[in-house]
Parts: C-alpha cells; sequence; structure tokens
C-alpha cells in the first residue's frame, strides 16, 4: 500500500517548551530535515496503520478522505534525529486514528468534530493527515489508473481552518469528509457551489479539485455527463455561464472521440431528442449554432449515451437546442426542487449473479455491437451467448438498458445469429491466442455487485474469484471509458 499513496506535507511549525538555546538551534536543525522529507518514509508505514485499524481496509480504496486538522504534542527528549521521527510519525499517525473514529468507507459519512453523531453525505476521499503543528496535510489514496496522485493544496492557496468557519452556516467545527470517487466530488463541489455552501472549501482544495467548479470539470470530461445526471441542469447552469458551458462541451466531446461537425443536419426533432435537449442548462439555447453540435455530444451521453455517436441524433438535439422553448416538438423543461446536500449512496450496490457478462464491455466496441437503437436485441444474443438471464443486471446495464425501458424484445424474438457468431470467434481468440487454453466453464456466471457513481461504473467481485486464466486473456483487466454508458467501467476483487 505505501508504494501507492503520497505524503506530501505543506506546513510545518512547531513550539518548543523548556529547552536552552543550543537546544533549540539543534532541534531547529532536526525539524528542518523532518520537514524536508525525512519524516515520509516514517509516516507512511505509520499512517497504513492507523487508517488500517481506524476503518478496515475499505477505507484504503475510496478516493479521498479529508482531515481539517490535526494537533499532537510529541516529547523528543535527547534522542538522535531517527527516535524523533519516529515518535512524530506515531503522535501524528495516532492523531489521524482517532480522528477517523466512526467513519465508513461502505457507508461514507461526514463526521462534525468532537464527539457529535455522524451524518450521511456525498463526497471524495483523500487520505489526508495534518502537520504536526496543526496545519492540514493530505495524504491521497492509491489513484485509478492514468491517473497522477493527488496531493495537498499548497499551504499558502489552503485557507486556515478557522477562517474557513466562518463560511459554516451553524457554526459547527470543520468535519471529516469522506469522497469514495472523484466524481462524487465534483458532484458535491458542484452542488455546494450552487447553493453557496462553503464548507467543503477546504477538502477540496485538500484532496485537489479547488474551488473553481469549471477548472475542475475541464480535468475530467469524462465525469461531467456522471456528474450532470446527478446534480440536474439547474444547478449546474447556476454555476456555468453559456460560454463556459460551451467550452466544456467542446473538451467532453474531443475528450469522448466525439469532437467535430458531421455535416449531417435534422429539420424534425424526435421526442428522444428533445428530452436529450431538456438535460441541459437553459443557458444552453443561447450559445452560438457552432456550439450546439459540442452540447448536444454533452446532452446525448448524459440522456442517452447509446445514441451520442449516432450523427442524425446528435444533430436532432443540437436541432432542439436551437428552436424555441414554446415549440411543441420539445418536450417540457422541468424545474428541479433544491437537491438534499447529505446524501447517503448505498453501500451494497445491486447484486447480479452473472458478473463475468461485464467482460464483453472489451469485445463490443471492436466488434462494433455497442448497443443503439437495437441495444435490446444485443442483450437478447448476450443472454444466449453467456447464458444469463435477459433481466439479470449485468446484461441490461451493458446493454444501457433501463428497468422502465419499454423497448423489450418480442418474446419470440430469436437471437441474431451473426451476433452469437462473432462474439463466439472473439472469445476464442481472446483464450486460444493468449492462453493456449479454452474459456472455462463458469466464466461468466460470477457472483458481483454492481456500484454506480457519477461518472463511473465498479464491478466487484470476491478476491477469490481471481483466474489466473481469465487473467491472461485481458478479461478483467478494466474496460474503462464505455461510450455507449456514458461512464467509465472498473472491475475491483476484495
Amino acid at each position: 500500500m505505501s508504494a501507492m499513496t503520497d505524503v506530501r506535507i505543506g506546513r510545518f511549525h512547531a513550539r518548543y517548551h523548556q529547552v536552552t538555546p543550543e537546544h533549540s538551534l539543534a532541534l531547529d536543525r532536526a525539524l528542518a530535515d523532518l520537514a524536508g522529507g525525512a519524516l515520509d518514509p516514517a509516516l507512511d508505514p505509520a499512517l497504513d496503520q492507523a487508517l488500517a485499524a481506524a476503518a478496515g481496509p475499505e477505507l484504503a480504496r475510496v478516493w479521498a478522505v479529508c482531515i481539517p486538522e490535526v494537533r499532537v504534542d510529541v516529547t523528543l527528549g535527547d534522542g538522535s534525529v531517527a527516535a524523533w521521527t519516529a515518535a512524530w510519525a506515531n503522535a501524528v499517525a495516532g492523531a489521524v486514528r482517532a480522528a477517523l473514529a466512526g467513519v465508513s468507507a461502505t457507508a461514507p459519512r461526514h463526521r462534525a468534530g468532537g464527539d457529535a453523531p455522524a451524518r450521511p453525505a456525498s463526497g471524495p476521499v483523500t487520505r489526508p493527515v495534518s502537520d504536526p503543528a496543526g496545519r492540514p496535510v493530505s495524504r491521497a489514496a492509491a489513484p485509478s489508473v492514468a491517473e497522477e496522485p493527488v496531493d495537498a493544496a499548497p499551504a499558502a492557496e489552503r485557507p486556515d481552518t478557522h477562517a474557513d468557519a466562518a463560511d459554516r452556516s451553524d457554526g459547527s467545527e470543520p468535519e471529516v469528509v469522506v469522497f469514495p470517487t472523484r466524481g462524487e466530488a465534483l458532484v458535491d463541489l458542484v452542488r455546494r457551489t450552487a447553493l453557496a455552501d462553503r464548507r467543503h472549501l477546504w477538502a477540496w482544495r485538500q484532496c485537489g479539485l479547488g474551488t473553481d467548479v469549471l477548472t475542475a470539470l475541464l480535468a475530467e470530461p469524462l465525469l461531467v455527463p456522471g456528474v450532470l445526471r446527478a446534480v440536474g441542469p439547474d444547478l449546474l447552469g447556476r454555476v456555468l455561464t453559456p460560454a463556459e458551458l460551451a467550452a466544456l462541451a467542446a473538451r467532453i466531446a474531443s475528450a469522448a472521440g466525439l469532437g467535430g461537425s458531421t455535416g449531417v443536419a435534422a429539420t424534425v426533432v424526435s421526442p428522444a431528442a428533445a428530452r436529450a435537449a431538456a438535460v441541459l442548462p437553459g443557458g444552453a439555447r443561447d450559445c452560438s449554432a457552432a456550439a450546439h453540435r459540442d452540447l448536444a455530444v454533452l446532452a446525448a451521453l448524459t440522456a442517452a449515451p447509446g445514441r451520442a455517436a449516432d450523427p442524425s441524433f446528435v444533430a436532432a438535439v443540437a436541432t432542439a437546442l436551437a428552436a424555441s422553448p414554446a415549440d411543441p416538438a420539445l418536450a417540457p423543461v422541468t424545474t428541479e426542487p433544491e437537491p438534499d446536500l447529505e446524501v447517503e449512496p448505498d453501500p451494497d450496490g445491486e447484486p447480479t449473479a452473472w458478473g463475468g457478462v461485464w467482460f464483453l464491455a472489451h469485445a463490443l466496441p471492436v466488434l462494433d455491437l455497442v448497443p443503439t437503437d437495437d441495444a435490446p436485441a444485443l442483450a437478447l444474443a448476450i443472454a444466449a451467448f453467456t447464458g444469463a438471464p435477459y433481466d439479470d443486471p449485468s446484461v441490461r446495464l451493458l446493454c444501457a438498458l433501463t428497468d422502465d425501458d419499454p423497448r423489450d424484445p418480442d418474446p419470440v424474438q430469436e437471437p441474431d445469429p451473426a451476433t452469437l457468431a462473432v462474439l463466439t470467434g472473439w472469445l476464442a481468440e481472446r483464450f486460444a491466442h493468449r492462453t493456449d487454453v479454452p474459456a472455462p466453464d463458469d466464466l461468466w456466471r460470477r457472483t458481483a455487485r454492481i456500484h454506480r457513481h457519477p461518472g463511473e461504473l465498479e464491478v466487484g467481485y470476491a478476491l477469490r474469484d481471481v483466474d489466473p486464466v481469465v487473467r491472461a486473456a485481458g478479461l478483467d483487466l478494466d474496460p474503462g471509458w464505455c461510450p455507449w454508458l456514458g461512464e467509465s467501467v472498473r472491475f475491483r476483487y476484495a
């Protein structure tokens, strides 16, 4: 674990008691070494042990846990620098352990200072620590693939936690903030900024998001459709101007590989296209005609991700954005109620007995089987190919079908033989060329739980189900961005 974490001390301040001037100079030199990096090797394993003892291994897997401040008293004596280093590390680790008492990763909570009862919340997880003087220091959790480690905000940019307390409407102390994923951190940033709730300013800075919504969203463009689904158009419209929304949409379309004009024009707006246009803030209609195409891609990725790569559908959404809101062809845009900031996610996820079906996330894009209008037919073929029931959550979610989707196939419809043939060929190639053994008989039938977060979907398997043959075939590697879902998919064994 220590090799996957990063510890940075942004500010180090110490006050001596009962020391001579000569001893003070020696302490100055020793503490300069500690603040310069000598403390990190001792602090890292001490914190790992403290975190495991405070909340178990689950806490180490969340994205960020933010602790506003810890204060410690350390008796140094006349020992060596090594002894002082160990004393500081143990004291800080103990303070972190105490701060995290009662904080759970499976049911994320924000805990106020002291013995105040915990209350539900959503957010990211920085595994932060404070320096021995009581200033915040962030210790970021292990990042996901292709992400850089998250450091604490520089001391000059980080607000004093006591000054920040003035922004708290309830007068309570800064709380421990747990953000299970980066997407949930972005949702928290957008929601609270829109509602002028400044209580998490320090946490956003500490986990590396900053406090500017546009900058944070531009840094994670593929998470934005999921964030928009979570916060709704009203709140996003409060924090972004039309020009900023257009710039963000252009960044998202480019990152998703859907940028650039297709030359397709639409004169008829289908109800589905009108509904997709309605997920954007009202300011999107005020953008230029050139911006409407990128905004239409964002709307499609948010409301109908399986159709975001369909030029005619995107053109229809762009036409809906350019039309008058009073046009009878457009679906009415409703104003959403103020959201509850303290939302507790489902810690258990959705169970499935066919978790191996998600391995086909690697196959669909390379075989050009990404579901669009024929999603029910694809789901029928996948069910027949794997043996899974058509209504299993893995089958339906992989094919972007919701529980209330009206497009279920006819009861007498047979799976498409051509689709079955290409899936069979793909699977045989995977195992024949990479493992020299056939696919396991239980490849698809695997107990799992599906966890959905803003912009991310995680399939969790039991650690005992790790199969070297499946790993050699590359099937349980993270699929990453799946455009037909509008989400990134990852696998986790625990």
